[in-house]
């Protein structure tokens, strides 16, 4: 249980809602917690190694191994206190009638869009929680003005959309995307073995410094040996992070692109959960919305989807021109190869 807790301290750390920790907790590791008790460990200093017994004048370090680092414990109680709380109306991130809640951006303030149900006549709004882009139906309706935001947002995805006679273009621009991933990946690993390699040898000459000295100063010891091993554990947490190569590519990439024949359908009658694992996973950091018009645009985008728009578009542009061997990927565009798009799929 120890090391599902773990993962559930670093993906709050950085910045996952509780909804998605529980939902990924459940889906990965089939461990269940209730939103009461994942709320509450988030306060505890047990699970940082601190005890705060009633009994104590101060808190103290305890005699168990920490499930946390400091560094972590810092992260997610800045996350806490950081947190706003709006007040006038009912506030439900996690709701089936407004999936797209804080995975939305306003265009004119850049805040997150909120979204709350008028009780009186049971209809649902997504609204910009600086009151600047105005209040935004939902869901489209016969008296609506403009079509709902969970409609817009599914013909937004039908452009990313595998037409069935470009599947094996794509394919192959897809796996050349894997391959150079998975070199950059392997790179990076390299790179991350060699200082954990370096930390280590520096830890064990501080140990055997502070044992082989009669003045060596304990607190000075403690506080970069605590540094020290936070570190190692820090580049043990992002190379277990490191995707491997993948031995049935072909069987995945077959997948994935089934799915993307037809995103919009699977994320339109998907439950809550499967809507916001799509969409997580195709745009990691949200996206922008234009309130008036219900135009979005993108901030990050997974280089999956983003090859497949790129082509489908350069297809529409001339018959007669190769799709770009680029793919419109640029440094910033975010992604892991294959599996953010098979993801909770």
């Amino acid at each position: 249980m120890g090391r599902f807790l773990q993962k559930a301290w670093n993906w709050k750390a950085e910045g996952m809602p509780d909804v998605d920790i529980r939902y990924k907790l459940l889906e990965k590791f089939n461990f269940k917690i209730t939103k009461q008790n994942l709320s509450n460990m988030w306060r505890k200093p047990f699970y940082v190694g601190v005890s705060t017994h009633s009994m104590l004048d101060k808190p103290i370090k305890g005699r168990w191994p920490a499930l946390v680092t400091e560094t972590t414990w810092d992260k997610v109680q800045e996350i806490l206190d950081s947190a706003k709380r709006k007040s006038g109306y009912e506030i439900m991130p996690v709701n089936p009638s407004r999936p797209l809640t804080g995975f939305l951006y306003c265009f004119q303030c850049g805040s997150k869009i909120t979204s709350y149900v008028a009780k009186a006549k049971q209809v649902h709004y997504y609204k910009c929680q600086h009151g600047k882009g105005g209040n935004m139906n939902a869901v489209t309706t016969p008296r609506s003005l403009k079509p709902g935001v969970n409609d817009s947002f599914a013909h937004f995805l039908t452009q990313f959309e595998v037409n069935g006679c470009n599947r094996e273009l794509v394919k192959a621009q897809i796996t050349r995307l894997t391959q150079d991933h998975l070199h950059e990946k392997e790179t990076s690993s390299k790179a991350l073995k060699k200082e954990r390699e370096k930390l280590q040898g520096n830890l064990e000459r501080l140990n055997e410094k502070f044992l082989m000295s009669d003045h060596a100063d304990e607190n000075t010891y403690q506080k970069l040996k605590t540094k020290m091993e936070g570190e190692i554990e820090e580049i043990e947490r992002k190379l277990a992070d490191t995707p491997k190569n993948l031995s049935n590519h072909e069987k995945i990439l077959d997948q994935a692109l089934d799915f993307c024949e037809n995103i919009s359908k699977y994320w339109s009658s998907g439950d809550i959960h499967k809507k916001i694992a799509i969409q997580k996973s195709l745009f990691h950091d949200g996206l922008v919305i234009n309130t008036e018009t219900r135009d979005y645009r993108t901030k990050e985008v997974n280089r999956f989807i983003s090859a497949i728009a790129d082509i489908e578009r350069d297809k529409k542009e001339s018959k007669n021109k190769k799709a770009t061997q680029k793919g419109g990927l640029s440094s910033s565009v975010a992604g892991t190869g294959l599996e953010p798009v098979t993801f909770g799929l």
